[in-house]
């Protein structure tokens, strides 16, 4: 959903970024900081390529038996 609000034009002229809305509600979640703060901050381009990074390594892990969760 960020990856899409991100490339919305609209988004821009928003009073309210993601960042301020979501950091002090997920500000202990390290998930957020992994998963979503990227995305926040990255161009577009690259934050499209840290989603399918992402993607991936979740799929290789899956494909592993979860290694990582361990």
């Amino acid at each position: 959903m960020l990856l899409q609000y991100k490339k919305m034009a609209r988004a821009f002229t928003d009073k309210t970024s993601p960042q301020e809305v979501l950091t002090p509600l997920f500000k202990d979640n390290v998930r957020y900081w992994i998963f979503a703060y990227p995305v926040i901050l990255l161009p577009p381009f690259l934050a499209q390529v840290w989603v399918l990074a992402v993607r991936l390594v979740n799929r290789l892990d899956k494909a592993a038996g979860y290694p990582m969760l361990g």
